[in-house]
Order: structure tokens, then sequence, then C-alpha cells
């Protein structure tokens, strides 16, 4: 059973992205983690009004991004869950068992889909990241997120195409 100064909930997933989030009292950090995966620590600084509104202090809550426990592939269908300890020894309470589902997978893939084209682009160029993108609109029939980024890097890439020369004669003929 947690000590008194180990009060705390994994609140588990945000209903609206792809994050881990919960609370936790007297501590600076807590330890998430998929079910066969590593700890992650959270930091317990964010600010929660619905627990302030409870008499609960404001900044005691912790988010972490999903992304941070892997790649959403492997996460599909894995139990998630907290500890106040590395070990996992001592869990956080939870209201119910977490579990990644395709929703949240979708929603996991995509955001991960556009953070490394965005890498793509700065370190490899428009042409990398067309590809990339092009390749992540084909396999999503939700693409909608993608448009913006792919507009992007078509443009970078019209810019990077050298200009063709509209004269055949040279100056001296």
């Amino acid at each position: 059973m947690p000590a008194a100064a180990e009060r705390g909930h994994f609140d588990g997933l945000a209903p609206d992205r792809p994050e881990l989030r919960g609370w936790c009292l007297d501590a600076e950090r807590v330890w998430l983690r998929a079910e066969n995966g590593d700890p992650v620590a959270a930091v317990c600084c964010e600010a929660r009004p619905d627990l302030e509104a409870v008499g609960l202090p404001l900044f005691c809550g912790f988010l972490l991004p999903l992304e941070a426990l892997g790649r959403a592939d492997d996460l599909l269908g894995q139990q998630l869950w907290g500890s106040f300890d590395a070990e996992g020894q001592r869990p956080l309470p939870q209201s119910q068992p977490w579990r990644l589902g395709a929703k949240q997978q979708l929603r996991l893939r995509r955001q991960q889909l556009l953070a490394e084209g965005d890498g793509l682009l700065q370190e490899q160029g428009p042409q990398a990241a067309l590809t990339h993108f092009a390749e992540a609109l084909l396999d999503d029939p939700e693409h909608a997120p993608f448009h913006e980024r792919l507009r992007y890097a078509l443009f970078r890439l019209e810019e990077a195409e050298p200009v063709a020369s509209t004269s055949a004669h040279s100056c001296g003929s």
C-alpha cells in the first residue's frame, strides 16, 4: 500500500490527444510504462485546475506524450500504467485498465509520421519529405493532417528545382 506521501492517480489516456495523464502529491515524478516496456519519468508539475477546484494543489498533474513509450504499432493492445517508483512495485491507483486501442494508435501514428516528415524536410530536404508524406497519405484514409505539410514540401521542392533557360541562343551568335 502506498505511503501517505504517495497520493496520486493514473487517469490514463487524454481524450483528445495522444498523452497519458494523472496527478501525484508530494512527489516530483512518477513512472509510466507500456506493458512490456521500460519506465519513463513524468514530472508532476502540470497545472490541473480541475483538481485545484476540489482542494488539491494546482501544479500536481503530469502529462507524458504517448510516443515517449514507443512506436504506435508496438503499443497497440498493450496495457498502460503508472507507478510511484521506477521498478513498478508501487503502482499508481487507476479507475480502469488502460490499453492503447486502434483509435489512439492511429492518432499516435499520425503524430509520429508528421514529426518524422518534418525532420526529413530539415535534414534531407523537400524530396525526402514529399516522399514520406505522400506515402503517409496513401496509408491513411483520413489524411487531412498531412495536407498542409505536403503543400509546404511541394512548395519547397519547386523552389529547389533549377529554372530552365528560355533562350536557345548564346550571346556570341
